[in-house]
């Protein structure tokens, strides 16, 4: 054995003595290696905006050391493990759309089960939320408004569904469903008004193992309480005034104090402290658009602090005397539709709130509130547009859907790291289309076509004006919006078509032939030249003029019929080779390819078999013929010869309806797209370059002292400073 150890030692000896020797005769010389990629190389990356509309939120009991939280938001579920400092999204296996409601089961920390409510029943997880699989059973409606667990779950099983009426023009029996194996089947509770009420919330008694006390709000009519475990219910509604019942709260020291809150619908907060037999206002400071009650949730020392949070159209309201008196917590002003306390409330002051533009969080038990929505991307984008100088100055702007309250233009000048509402004198709801001033950022110039008519900046989007534009025949709503090289701006509603050469002080306007609806304008590269516009009129095709929108001809030859046209390019070199690129929607969709001026038109569709939303097209087109696809499902398709095969560019997109599309030109291709439901996500196109890295290699070491002598070459010519590359922007005005 010592022999053995003794070999051993002298093998490694030798080793070491060797690997000195061969790294004295080492010389660096230039190896070739892959650029490593970064956050966004060849992948679709998420640059935001952030935030969202959020129906419902849920914590872990663990909280404290685990710091998970999930929102349920109009674009599917997100999952937070850092306190909500980050998101990600926490839908597979849930259909398409927005989870009403959320609940974790009171044992998470050890069986990871979550139940969400859909409008196609009822979803269950058992990995804390990150797959769902439905459990349905017995369920003979779908539309599930809330959702209450046994305190006992892990002994009993038991939990309780609460489902809304008709959705979508399905009824079926409404009212209270209960499970006692975990979710496996349901039973209706008979004595819960049923297909015609709309049950929107539930509460169950902390005591619920001895007491067998629930209680169920409904819409309509009103409060019902069962003291044996849900087989028998009865009303409770004495005292109240109207029985609009939008959510209740139980104190978690029911079984001394017998209180319980109830939120009416434009009336406010009801109190009872004899386990629902009467109630008594407790509205004092609640007023306006503060008593139309979304959400409510009580403290878990509730005993000792009487602390209540509820949800409103008004924002976040708190009372620290158990109702007597209320007032605005913080300063979320927007309408608010939950809010969760911290299982540590007493230690931590933490709770969160969901409202239409995202999450809100408070650590100082709601005195102040702060965003929590980096990585929440539940924003449905309607229209984008970007700097033409963007590789310079980052700046994108985003129109997006936000009901009740306009903040619909959110701006980023920093490529996507932090968005700021962009909306200042801007009243509209939904923003069609936008446009930005080719000369942008020496003329600021941008034009917003909404619902509302069309809005003016003349600030980079800092304020907007509203614009009187003549809106012929009653028409106020601008679809589609344009601006040209020299500062002319165009707008068009459903029926007129609108010229301004003065900046908007005074309109032309002439009738559109279309009798559906306008869904992209596009101006000639070239128009100083030859005054082309081109309107896309859902299922009818194009309108073309050549006389600056004085008058209109179809151009739709070989074009499918009743197919939606949803937008158009020009090629950048349309003086010369007569081409545009138009995206249709539907089964018969796909890209199109006029070299005419859009008198016929040409299926391109090798590889992109799918309807397309918006095309981008490269600024050195005639060049390097590329042009990009969004599809209404299938992600981003890009062409590199002309539209004649396309092949799909990435694939990891959360969202893969894309809406809009705009590509930056340079070394460094990046693409940005705008999802039907999650926000903006952008693509940069970067090839494996060989760059230079030191490798050891190994060098003759016979001479005492080795040098390093120059190996033979041709003399070497000087070649040029790498420059930072160029980024060059081609937006065609096409955006919705």
């Amino acid at each position: 054995m010592m022999a053995k150890r003794s070999t051993d030692k002298l093998t490694l000896a030798l080793c070491a003595m060797s690997i000195v020797t061969l790294l004295a005769g080492l010389v660096l010389v230039p190896a070739l290696r892959p650029k490593v990629a970064r956050a966004g190389d060849n992948a679709w990356t998420p640059i935001g905006p952030w935030g969202g509309h959020v129906r419902s939120l849920a914590m872990s009991p663990a909280y404290a050391t685990d710091g998970t939280v999930l929102a349920a938001t109009d674009q599917g579920m997100f999952l937070s493990y850092d306190g909500g400092a980050s998101w990600h999204a926490a839908s597979p296996g849930l259909p398409r759309g927005s989870p009403w409601t959320v609940a974790v089961s009171p044992n998470y920390a050890d069986d990871g089960t979550v139940f969400a409510g859909t409008v196609e029943g009822l979803f269950r997880s058992t990995d804390g939320g990150n797959s769902w699989a439905a459990c349905n059973t017995g369920l003979r409606a779908r539309h599930v408004r809330a959702i209450a667990f046994s305190p006992n779950y892990a002994l009993d099983g038991t939990l309780f569904v609460g489902m809304a009426k008709s959705w979508y023009g399905r009824w079926g029996d409404a009212g209270v469903y209960r499970s006692t194996n975990y979710g496996q089947s349901w039973v209706w509770c008979r004595g819960v008004p049923g297909s015609h009420s709309d049950l929107r919330a539930l509460a169950i008694s902390p005591n619920f193992a001895t007491d067998q006390t629930v209680y169920a709000g409904s819409y309509g009519p009103g409060i019902f309480r069962s003291t044996d475990g849900g087989n028998t219910w009865s009303a409770v509604n004495s005292g109240l005034p109207y029985v609009a019942v939008s959510a209740l709260a139980i104190s978690p020291d029911f079984e001394h104090d017998a209180t319980i809150y109830v939120g009416l619908y434009d009336i406010g907060v009801y109190r009872s402290t004899n386990g629902g037999l009467t109630w008594s206002s407790a509205s004092q400071g609640l007023h306006g658009m503060a008593l139309r009650m979304e959400g409510m949730a009580i403290s878990p020392d509730y005993g000792t602090d009487q602390s209540l949070f509820v949800a409103t159209e008004q924002g976040v309201y708190k009372t620290a005397d158990g109702g007597s008196h209320w007032q605005p917590s913080g300063t979320v002003r927007h309408p608010v539709e939950c809010v969760v306390i911290s299982p540590g409330f007493g230690t931590d002051g933490c709770a969160f709130a969901g409202s239409v533009v995202g999450i809100h969080k408070t650590t100082d038990r709601g005195n102040s509130w702060s965003a929590a929505n980096y990585g929440l991307l539940a924003w449905g984008i309607h229209s984008t547009i970007a700097s033409p100088n963007y590789a310079h100055d980052r700046t994108i702007w985003a129109g997006r859907t936000c009901y009740p309250n306009p903040a619909p233009v959110m701006r980023t000048t920093d490529g996507g790291m932090t968005w700021n509402v962009s909306s200042n004198g801007l009243d509209a709801n939904v923003i069609y289309s936008l446009a930005v001033s080719p000369n942008f950022p020496s003329n600021p110039l941008l034009l917003a076509g909404t619902e509302q008519g069309l809005w003016k900046s003349s600030d980079g989007g800092d304020s907007w004006r509203h614009v009187n534009i003549g809106y012929t025949g009653g028409d106020t709503a601008v679809r589609a919006v344009g601006i040209s090289t020299s500062g002319e701006l165009f707008a068009a509603t459903n029926s007129y078509f609108y010229h301004s050469t003065d900046g908007g002080g005074h309109w032309r306007s002439s009738h559109l032939p279309g009798r559906d609806d306008v869904l992209c304008l596009a101006i000639s590269p070239n128009y100083a030249a030859d005054g082309t516009v081109i309107i896309g009129i859902s299922y009818e095709g194009f309108l073309v003029s050549m006389n600056r929108g004085i008058s209109w001809d179809w151009c739709r030859t070989g074009l499918p019929l009743r197919t939606a046209v949803t937008s158009l390019v020009f090629s950048p070199g349309f003086a010369d080779d007569r081409m545009l690129f138009a995206g249709l929607s539907g089964a018969d969709g796909g890209v199109f390819k006029s070299t005419d001026r859009g008198a016929t038109w040409h299926a391109m569709n090798n590889g992109n078999e799918f309807g397309v939303e918006a095309l981008a097209i490269s600024a050195n087109y005639p060049a390097d013929q590329t042009v990009y696809a969004g599809t209404s499902g299938s992600g981003v398709f890009r062409s590199t010869d002309g539209g004649a095969s396309w092949h799909r560019v990435g694939g990891d997109l959360y969202d893969p309806h894309i809406r809009t599309l705009f590509v930056t030109e340079g070394a460094d291709s990046i693409v940005v797209a705008g999802t039907w439901g999650s926000g903006i996500w952008h693509y940069r196109s970067v090839a494996a370059t060989p760059t230079p890295t030191h490798t050891a290699t190994q060098t003759p070491t016979s001479t005492a002292t080795p040098t390093h002598t120059a190996t033979a070459s041709a003399t070497p010519t000087q070649t040029a400073t790498p420059t930072k590359p160029v980024h060059r922007l081609y937006l065609p005005i096409v955006i919705r």
